[in-house]
């Protein structure tokens, strides 16, 4: 008969090691199912493997915050090695449903509060801490880191190129033309023209002309400048920013146990603000969280006041000085421990 085995576990690494192991031990990866969703049907499927109901809500929740849930069809002669398999895994527990006999204890099984914050079938992580032995949860906070980067978003090309146009000028030039004219003439021939009358000669006189020269002189006449100009402009990064919160178990009880002396707390010092005790019940029920807190073990208000206000600031801003006194009443009804 065939056995239906469940694993629930945090990561996808968790995941590929138990089916690594898994597969490497002979079952078929066929067989093998990995839901990391809860999609419409998850618990109906579930419950029609053999999962008990309660069983099947626990492991949808522990879906929901994150977990990641393996399952594996297994004969009856393996179900056990393969419960064996999953369970030795560090972060997750396994269950074995189906042809196993009614009553069948169902080993590793999570609870519903398990599941609620988050850790169902993986309460291996965590264990119980034996005495004299401490655990740390890191409360992880993002931040937003906003830099600058240039980017092109326009510009001006120029160019230049050359056209020509026709020019026109007058120019005076100066010619000079040779004539020659003869002139009668009637005289007698001195005595000093007598002496060369008889003489040959000859004269030249030459004819000179202006011509045009065209010279050309490059001038600047005008310039072009480029020129850029920055300025500077204030924008508004908006993002979110993710931020571990803590939950303490046990600070419900110690609220609802003492709620009588929180509301007559309310009555005495708030009563004249305009704000109801259900304004003021997040603020008393934050003190009282922050009694239980064991990072707070042994600390006096004034000790932890400036991170109680960071805190609360986050979600209410602007609004510790309203809500002090009513946060600082729950942390010191805490625990004697917790307000030494």
């Amino acid at each position: 008969m065939s056995n239906t085995v469940v694993g629930l576990y945090r990561t996808e690494e968790d995941v590929r090691r138990v089916v690594d192991d898994l597969s490497n031990h002979g079952f078929s990866r066929g067989e093998i199912n990995h839901h990391d969703d809860v999609g419409p049907n998850l618990r109906e499927w579930l419950t029609d493997q053999g999962v008990p109901d309660h069983e099947a809500e626990d492991y949808v929740l522990g879906v929901r915050n994150g977990g990641k849930l393996v399952t594996l069809e297994a004969d009856d002669d393996r179900a056990a090695e393969a419960i064996d398999i999953m369970q030795r895994h560090e972060r997750g527990t396994a269950t074995a449903r189906g042809g196993m006999p009614a009553g069948a204890p169902s080993t590793g099984a999570a609870t519903a509060d398990d599941a609620r914050t988050g850790t169902a079938d993986m309460k291996q992580d965590t264990g119980r801490t034996r005495q004299g032995e401490e655990e740390t949860i890191e409360v992880v906070e993002e931040e937003l880191d906003v830099s600058k980067r240039q980017v092109e978003h326009g510009g001006v090309h120029v160019r230049t190129y050359v056209t020509e146009k026709p020019v026109e000028k007058q120019v005076q030039v100066r010619e000079e033309n040779v004539s020659v004219d003869r002139r009668p003439v009637d005289r007698a021939v001195s005595e000093a023209e007598a002496q060369g009358a008889f003489k040959e000669r000859s004269i030249d006189m030459t004819e000179t002309s202006e011509e045009v020269v065209v010279d050309k002189q490059a001038r600047v006449v005008e310039e072009v400048v480029l020129r850029k100009d920055a300025r500077e402009r204030t924008e508004t990064v908006s993002d979110t920013v993710r931020r571990t919160d803590v939950e303490i178990e046990g600070s419900d009880e110690q609220y609802t146990a003492n709620r009588g002396q929180y509301e007559q707390h309310h009555g005495e010092h708030f009563a004249t603000s305009g704000r109801g005790y259900d304004e003021f019940e997040p603020a008393y029920r934050y003190g009282v969280e922050l009694a239980h807190h064991p990072e707070y073990a042994g600390s006096t208000w004034n000790d932890i006041a400036p991170a109680a206000r960071e805190h609360w600031e986050q979600k209410n801003a602007g609004t510790w000085s309203e809500f002090e006194p009513a946060i600082r009443y729950g942390y010191e009804r805490g625990p004697d421990e917790r307000r030494a």
